[in-house]
């Protein structure tokens, strides 16, 4: 009976570490050979939301340009590129066809230019603090599996960024 109890407590601590916003496990990244998603999250949307958005940066090493041609997860029905601009004093957002590039030896960050991947037709609320498994597909690289984390509303990426350099 000790044993179990002591089993359980070492799991809830670990479960609590990972939990824990100060934890080095919300400083994510993930790589393929040639690229580098660094610290994919969303937004946290409020109750009966149906979009939501999502940011991240993506590096790429290689000597040729890959694309970001969508994202697939469970959270949307779809996932469609967006780019919020002004004209004539007047907030729109536009599609971005044919995909993102990602420069050889460049990096993308969909966030930075009022680009934003935008979550459409949510299949439940995405809550702070959620983990939401997706899958970016790409050109050359293919497809690569992820998990978005989600932050505050009012999230940034250059606040993104910032936590991944600094190793938080």
């Amino acid at each position: 009976m000790k044993t179990r109890v002591k089993r359980f407590l070492v799991g809830a601590v670990v479960a609590v570490a990972l939990m824990s916003p100060t934890s080095s496990a919300f400083a994510h990244g993930f790589e393929t050979s040639e690229l580098e998603i660094i610290h994919p999250f969303l937004r946290a949307t409020p109750p009966g939301a149906k979009t939501g958005a999502g940011y991240v940066i993506i590096r790429n090493s290689g000597s040729e340009p890959d694309r970001l041609l969508g994202i697939e997860m469970e959270a949307a029905a779809r996932v469609e590129f967006h780019q919020s601009v002004v004209e004539e004093g007047i907030a729109k957002m536009r599609p971005i066809e044919g995909g993102i590039e990602i420069p050889a030896g460049g990096e993308y960050r969909l966030g930075a230019d009022g680009s934003h991947a935008m979550l459409v037709e949510l299949t439940g609320g995405i809550g702070l603090g959620f983990l939401v498994e997706a899958t970016l597909i790409f050109e050359k690289a293919g497809r690569v599996p992820i998990t978005f984390e989600v932050e505050p509303a009012g999230a940034t990426l250059e606040s993104a960024d910032a936590e991944h350099t600094d190793g938080h």
